[in-house]
């Protein structure tokens, strides 16, 4: 039984790494979506400055128009990401608590069987000694 709880204190440990690696993911991926929006926007406001700007001119909008385009499917992929990796966060949460769950009743089990065992064990001792004082007050 202790090697049992053992094993589960293991598993709830590395449930928790699992927990903390998926949560510093998601932190990057939001960082990263956030990153990917801000350019999208300088993109956008270039673009805009550009067409209602004095001078025109059809090759360089159409770079700015491509670039975004381009910013614009970034931050999607970025969102995506983003949500994607929040998933994760709350599939690791669910096995963390769930590894938390079974330690803790592995635990609790722990401690009534030794607690069984040590009560066993003492009215052993009493049974014995009972024996003993009969056995001595029957000699006598």
């Amino acid at each position: 039984m202790a090697r049992l709880a053992s094993i589960q204190r293991v598993k709830k440990a590395a449930a928790e790494a699992a927990l903390v690696s998926a949560r510093d993911a998601e932190s990057k991926a939001c960082a990263a979506e956030e990153e990917a929006r801000a350019q999208t926007e300088a993109a956008q406001l270039e673009w805009g400055a550009h067409l209602s700007g004095d001078t025109f001119s059809p090759e360089f909008g159409g770079a700015l128009a491509s670039l975004v385009i381009r910013s614009e499917t970034e931050a999607s992929n970025a969102s995506v990401l983003s949500e994607r990796a929040a998933e994760l966060v709350a599939r690791r949460q669910g096995d963390w608590q769930l590894a938390e769950a079974r330690s803790r009743s592995g635990e609790e089990s722990l401690r009534r069987l030794r607690r069984r065992a040590r009560r066993r064990a003492e009215e052993d001792r009493l049974g014995e000694m009972a024996d003993r004082v009969t056995f001595d007050w029957s000699r006598s």
